[in-house]
């Protein structure tokens, strides 16, 4: 995160781990129950073992700095004050990060 508010980095790949963790303990406590999965996995995809594994494909974000705080910051992933040390303060205030 530090490298991207600085501009070192210019992005990365970011997955909504709060979604993604939903939709796998709603899948896994589906499971157990010896339900099917057809109401949750919209999706089926293939692994190098099996076709149509049920799968919910949760969209990813190419994470810059114009979308840090609707990103990691909103999904509670990194705080403000983690990403805007003292040594970054200066670059965070730059991008508007406050």
């Amino acid at each position: 995160m530090q490298r991207i508010v600085t501009g070192e980095q210019y992005m990365s790949v970011y997955k909504p781990y709060p979604q993604e963790a939903d939709v796998a303990a709603e899948m896994a406590v589906a499971l157990a129950q010896g339900k099917s999965l057809d109401s949750i996995a919209k999706d089926k995809v293939d692994s190098p073992t099996t076709k149509g594994v049920p799968s919910v494909l949760v969209p990813v974000v190419s994470l810059t700095q114009e979308n840090i705080n609707d990103t990691v910051i909103k999904d509670g992933i990194y705080t403000l004050d983690e990403i805007c040390t003292d040594k970054y303060k200066a670059a965070c205030d730059k991008i508007g990060l406050k």
